[in-house]
């Protein structure tokens, strides 16, 4: 069967002290590191993730605000055109107005002007027969000579 020796014994502890001395100074240490880096990594990867989750909730406060602007935006369009519309009406309600009180006053003034027209048309008229009657009075008309009042008569009236 198996024989023991003494080398094979020495071989084994020899084993077993190079595992106990690669597991306190190779084993031990590097798997400090291992752990040291891999916390490093969860550490920077959680990091990550809250910077990511930051950008996003900033991204959707952009969105939203730019939402919000454009809302803002389209509100301040439709108030503007409301208030040039409102503009625009007054404008015109105010034209009419000032065309029909225009129009008043040129209807008063051709009015009076019709009435200073027939003041002075009668006037001239009573003067006129006025002066008729003094011509006849003052002379006798013969058919000749009332030709040439009447004609004279005439003529002032024209001119």
């Amino acid at each position: 069967m198996l024989n023991i020796n003494g080398t094979l014994i020495a071989i084994v502890i020899n084993f077993i002290i190079l595992v106990y001395v690669l597991q306190y100074f190779l084993y031990k240490p590097a798997m400090k590191i291992l752990e040291d880096r891999k916390s490093h990594v969860d550490r920077t990867l959680s990091e990550a993730e809250a910077k990511m989750t930051a950008a996003a909730a900033f991204i959707e406060d952009g969105k939203e605000a730019v939402n919000k602007a454009n809302v803002s935006a389209k509100n301040l369009i439709e108030e503007a055109s409301v208030a040039s519309d409102k503009i625009k009406k007054e404008m015109l309600i105010k034209a009419k107005n000032d065309i029909e009180e225009q129009k008043e006053r040129v209807k008063q003034e051709i009015k009076q002007l019709k009435l200073d027209a027939k003041r002075s048309i009668v006037s001239e008229a009573a003067r006129l027969s006025v002066f008729i009657a003094e011509k006849i009075i003052l002379k006798k008309i013969d058919r000749r000579t009332q030709k040439t009042v009447t004609d004279d008569l005439i003529e002032r009236m024209r001119g």
